[in-house]
């Protein structure tokens, strides 16, 4: 019986990591904000924004810091329904 348990464990698929989805979302705003800037002027506004999004960025997706390449895409894969 402890076998099944074992051999069934290595199948389950990964749920989505809420968590995780919210500091992706916190990277898409601070990467969109940054694009416009570097299209534009910086004023004190548009770099008071920055610093407040990658601070929010920073915080949110401290816990996935060390996440290897493969595990951050099928996260974000989760995060958007997308099939591994």
């Amino acid at each position: 019986m402890g076998l099944l348990a074992i051999s069934c464990s290595g199948e389950q698929k990964e749920s989505k990591d809420d968590q995780f989805c919210v500091c992706l979302t916190a990277t898409r705003d601070l990467n969109e904000v940054s694009s416009k800037l570097m299209d534009g002027g910086i004023t004190k506004q548009a770099e008071r924004e920055v610093k407040q999004l990658r601070a929010k960025k920073d915080k949110l997706c401290k816990p996935y810091a060390k996440l290897s390449g493969d595990e951050n895409r099928e996260k974000q894969a989760l995060c958007m329904d997308e099939p591994k």
